[in-house]
């Protein structure tokens, strides 16, 4: 699924090329010319000490030695900060923005305004576009594409446009092009940079419109051990029977492009970067702690769930969310009513106000302890949690549902149960997922179909005395586990507590009440 804001078709940027190119020759008409003049005339009439010297210093600081010197040490910088695809991005920008101005000056050939008005020399024979304001703008398209999703990229582009329209003023001022030269610069430059980031096909940056396929982002390549068709003659035709729709249903076989990671520094946020997220092409990590270091395909963005804003600028552009983010387990109201309750609003809503249609929400097991062990569930029970942890998340899926059936928002809330490496205690038996499974799991959430609505699936590998069945929406969506704690039975034993919570339901658990002793109060 891609975000709601549509982007601007390559048939568009062609366009511009072309109009930008009919504006150079059009301008080297006598009349064309007469109207530039009386322009610059009135320009340059306010030469004085100050604005030549702001000018001289763009004019060098622009020109083709520094301007060379300073897009090699920005390419050099982002690739040396350990971001080379984004240093790939920077040199595509600059050197198509610029570029175009060497071609262009060579097609149309506008001879430069008179010598004798010029307070600069050596310069050049074409004077159509600018090749200053042509770099200029190419140096703060480059820099505001490093900066987008922080929360510099606002002042970057304000100050970017100060310092344009003043290199455009500039290049009039010092009698070295026409305005229509620098004019067309801003016409010509992103036109030439939006084409060679597409022909360049970077991933989260480009697309060909008329090459979209009806599903999101780029084909999935399956997990190990994933069931074949011999296994399931369902995934032979790719159809599963869908809750609520009498045919069948195509499961989705292509992963987002763009998918944000909240809470990534978490234990299922890890495991998730080395087994699913690798096939994701632009993965966004957010959490308030230290996630580690960075892949090729990962950013970080740092972010607090209290705060919307953070939460938007980090959701900002992305395809999906992944919501892992808040306290972990039972603790007291104080702690986990801001990260578990607006937090997890503040991420539905930021997801509706930026258009991004997709929010796997990571719930708990822990919303249904109190059922009694020995009873099979299927998502659609009453909801009994077992403590404060289970009674938040079943606020997010209450939420889920909201944002699902108002806002048209598809939202998957997963039941994650135990999720270790391996089974370590007897509950494990009726509540393990894998790390395998759960990668599976949320490769099957990020391929849900448009329209979904409100999913609800328990997040529990192949466990024979599962406790959990996976119900027919979550056979929609083409999860199919693999993994049996059965096979470390011997040596875990059996489970013996009443419910299913089993530790997680006894009073003192958490640590925020404690039983009262005989017969006192209450803390």
């Amino acid at each position: 699924m891609r975000s709601n804001r549509a982007r601007f078709p390559v048939p568009g940027s062609v366009a511009l090329l072309v109009l930008g190119t009919v504006m150079g020759f059009a301008a080297r008409t006598p009349a064309w010319t007469a109207v530039d003049t009386a322009v610059s005339d009135g320009v340059q009439s306010l030469r004085g000490p100050w604005p030549t010297a702001v000018a001289q210093v763009l004019n060098v600081g622009f020109g083709t030695v520094m301007g060379s010197l300073l897009a090699v040490a920005l390419v050099v910088g982002v690739a040396v900060a350990g971001r080379p695809r984004a240093a790939g991005r920077v040199l595509v920008v600059i050197a198509a923005g610029w570029g175009v101005s060497w071609v262009l000056k060579t097609v149309v050939a506008r001879s430069r305004p008179p010598v004798s008005d010029a307070l600069v020399y050596g310069l050049g024979p074409g004077s159509f576009p600018s090749g200053h304001v042509c770099l200029t703008l190419s140096i703060v398209i480059a820099v505001a594409t490093l900066v987008r999703y922080t929360r510099f990229h606002r002042p970057v582009l304000a100050a970017g446009f100060v310092l344009v329209a003043a290199q455009m003023l500039a290049r009039v001022y010092l009698g070295a092009h026409y305005v229509t030269d620098t004019l067309g610069s801003i016409v010509v430059a992103p036109a030439a940079i939006h084409l060679a980031l597409n022909a360049c096909r970077w991933p989260g940056l480009s697309d060909a419109p008329w090459k979209r396929q009806p599903a999101r982002g780029r084909p999935r390549r399956d997990l190990p051990h994933l069931p074949s068709e011999e296994d399931d003659p369902a995934a032979r035709h790719g159809e599963v029977p869908h809750p609520g729709n009498h045919g069948k249903v195509t499961i989705m076989t292509r992963l987002p492009e763009r998918v944000l990671v909240t809470g990534a520094a978490g234990n299922i946020g890890q495991v998730l970067r080395r087994t699913l997220l690798p096939k994701i092409a632009r993965v966004r990590l957010s959490d308030l702690r230290d996630v580690g270091p960075l892949a090729a395909h990962e950013e970080f963005v740092p972010a607090d769930l209290l705060d919307l804003d953070q939460v938007r600028a980090a959701v900002r552009g992305t395809d999906a969310v992944i919501h892992l983010g808040g306290v972990s387990d039972e603790a007291g109201f104080d702690a986990i009513k801001g990260p578990n309750l607006e937090g997890v609003y503040n991420v539905f809503e930021a997801c509706r106000r930026e258009g991004v249609r997709l929010v796997v929400n990571t719930s708990s097991n822990r919303i249904t302890g109190f059922h009694p062990a020995g009873a099979t569930l299927d998502g659609q029970e009453a909801v009994r949690p077992d403590g404060l942890y289970g009674a938040a998340k079943a606020f997010g899926e209450a939420l889920g549902s909201l944002y699902a059936d108002r806002f048209g928002l598809d939202v998957i809330s997963v039941r994650v149960g135990s999720f270790e490496e391996r089974p370590t205690e007897p509950r494990h038996l009726h509540t393990w997922l894998s790390h395998d499974d759960a990668a599976r799991l949320y490769d099957a959430c990020l391929t849900a179909p448009p329209g979904s609505g409100h999913v609800v699936v328990y997040g529990v590998s192949r466990n024979t005395r599962s406790w959990w069945t996976q119900n027919a929406a979550a056979s929609a969506l083409g999860y199919r586990p693999v993994d049996d704690a059965e096979h470390f039975a011997a040596e875990l034993g059996a489970f013996t507590e009443p419910h299913q919570g089993g530790r997680y339901t006894r009073y003192e658990y958490g640590g925020w009440a404690t039983r009262p002793a005989d017969g006192g109060p209450a803390s």
